[in-house]
């Protein structure tokens, strides 16, 4: 939260209220939540490798939210949604003691999370801290969902194993300063499958 911004409180909150609200959501969305236990976290365990073909272009994702902004707020946001937001080349996701999942984006540091739990401090490779939360639930299809919370927004990661054996990751980044949500989907395949 910045020093001297009588309103940082406001957003706070409004920012506590987004995150809540969507939680509660996904919540709904991903069927009976589970803990962390082996056979239930097996299916999503393991190391997985981004098919680009098969993901949307972040950058014109980007573009597309950032358009309605003034031009300078336009190329603010832009560079900093585009360094917030990579394709990251891999993901990793572990069983660790208990019911503890470790979640690796990429060469990042590994998020732990207890899925269910309250939300966790994480601290990414860049030092920004926010914090972290996961539900995992089975519904129609293994599915788990991350949400990283900020001073300036919220990420969630809606993580689904699809049919055909990919991993998809809905991704939606939403604040107080954007006019509209940053939405745009990554497709991984397991390491060693075949494309």
């Amino acid at each position: 939260m910045k020093r001297g911004n009588p309103f940082s409180h406001g957003r706070l909150r409004v920012r506590k209220l987004l995150a809540a609200a969507s939680a509660a959501i996904w919540a709904a969305a991903l069927g009976p939540v589970h803990t962390a236990s082996a056979q239930v976290a097996l299916p999503l365990a393991g190391e997985w490798r981004l098919d680009a073909d098969a993901s949307d272009v972040v950058a014109r994702a980007i573009d597309q939210t950032v358009q309605p902004m003034n031009f300078v707020v336009r190329m603010v946001a832009r560079r900093r949604l585009t360094a917030l937001n990579p394709a990251f080349p891999s993901l990793r996701l572990a069983q660790r003691a208990g019911d503890t999942l470790g979640i690796t984006w990429g060469a990042g540091v590994e998020a732990r999370v207890v899925p269910g739990s309250a939300p966790a401090p994480y601290q990414d490779l860049a030092g920004e801290r926010m914090t972290v939360r996961a539900i995992l639930g089975t519904g129609a299809a293994w599915q788990l969902e991350e949400t990283y919370v900020t001073g300036d927004g919220t990420r969630t990661n809606r993580w689904v194993l699809r049919p055909d054996g990919t991993l998809g990751v809905d991704v939606t980044v939403v604040g107080p300063r954007l006019m509209r949500a940053l939405t745009y989907r990554l497709v991984y395949r397991r390491a060693g499958a075949a494309s």
